[in-house]
């Protein structure tokens, strides 16, 4: 771009040459976020290409007699990628709907909600038509309203922590030590209330600083068969609160693959433009404890 300025005429080939190297550098960036982000957010995406493609419109500027014929090529193509986007289909099997089904059982209120993890507006119609968009969602760390329905509560096996040990430490807190216990499961998540004023965690001699929480929540993940019967130890600094207030509630969750016979159906809706990812269909159960 500075040899265009300083040499006008070559202005046209430097111009095309700075816009290339525009799009090699920020295109497969792009593509990264898409992959990475999804299309929830298109305007972020708009915005980033813009960045990319609008310097080229200086190639238009050493083009006097023929400007017209260009910002018209550039019209449109805006106009056939708008109706590119209304007309085609979101999804198709080579581009598919990342879909995957979470059955929860909230086993202190005692409710079973199964939700599928994509915008409601995404979702098949086969599927849309077994769910109901906009129901405030229950399961803890998803602030998103998703589609759901609500199948029948029934008593499953669930995830556990059961205080091995609380000892007092030299700082003036307490170290306490649990055993998980979920047969089965394919992990076992812990989300611990800031209130408690976690400082250490040690696992399988391994010590891991603790630093601050996420909403309010330090999210422990315990992943693989190895985590039932497994112990994990805290580090807690002295309570902030009252002794007569209540202690601030951890949650223990469980996480199975694979779903409950009565929600199958839905599951069985996906069609060849939707796919499960990662962990796939999963149950979860969730209860709430004091230490």
């Amino acid at each position: 771009a500075a040899v265009a300025w300083l040499v006008p005429p070559v202005a046209l080939i430097m111009h095309a040459i700075a816009g290339l190297f525009l799009l090699l550098i920020f295109f497969p960036l792009i593509h990264l976020t898409d992959v990475m982000m999804g299309l929830g957010m298109p305007a972020v995406f708009g915005v980033l290409e813009a960045m990319a493609i609008a310097p080229l419109l200086s190639l238009a500027g050493p083009l006097p007699t023929q400007r017209v014929f260009v910002m018209g090529a550039v019209g449109a193509a805006f106009c056939a990628a708008i109706a590119a986007t209304l007309l085609v289909p979101a999804f198709s099997p080579e581009r598919p709907l990342a879909l995957n089904f979470t059955a929860h059982y909230d086993m202190g209120e005692r409710q079973a909600t199964l939700y599928a993890s994509a915008p409601p507006g995404a979702l098949p119609a086969a599927v849309k038509s077994q769910l109901t968009a906009g129901e405030e969602t229950t399961l803890p760390g998803v602030t998103a309203r998703l589609a759901s329905s609500s199948p029948d509560f029934v008593d499953r096996p669930i995830a556990t922590a059961t205080v091995v040990s609380s000892e007092p430490v030299a700082s003036g807190g307490n170290r306490l030590t649990l055993q998980l216990a979920a047969p089965g499961a394919r992990m076992i998540r812990l989300r611990i209330p800031a209130g408690a004023r976690p400082t250490q965690l040690d696992y399988a001699g391994n010590s891991i600083a603790m630093i601050e929480p996420s909403n309010g929540y330090y999210v422990i993940d315990c992943v693989g068969r190895a985590c039932d019967g497994a112990t994990i130890s805290f580090t807690l600094n002295p309570p902030q609160a009252a002794a007569s207030e209540a202690k601030p509630q951890w949650i223990i969750q469980g996480y199975w693959v694979g779903l409950p016979p009565d929600a199958t159906a839905t599951a069985d809706a996906r069609n060849e433009t939707s796919v499960r990812i990662q962990m796939g269909d999963v149950t979860i159960t969730t209860a709430r404890t004091e230490f």
